[in-house]
């Protein structure tokens, strides 16, 4: 699990961008729920397609985050 405040995308079980599993493992919860969760929410009204685009090109890959890590220590 990703320590607080440190949000990444995932290559592994992605199907766009990693974005909801990556937001899954952040929270320790399965990427479908996340994924659910976000589709609700676009039909609720919330522009979830304009939020997952920016995390998509904001959010590290897991292995930049790790690295990133990895060199602060």
């Amino acid at each position: 699990m990703a320590r607080r405040g440190e949000f990444y995308k995932v290559e592994d079980g992605k199907i766009i961008g990693g974005v909801c599993a990556g937001v899954a493992e952040y929270y320790g919860m399965n990427p479908l729920t996340v994924r659910l969760l976000y589709c609700g929410a676009h039909f609720f009204g919330l522009p979830m397609v304009v939020v997952y685009a920016l995390q998509w090109l904001v959010y590290p890959s897991k292995q930049e985050h790790e690295r990133r890590a990895k060199d602060m220590w």
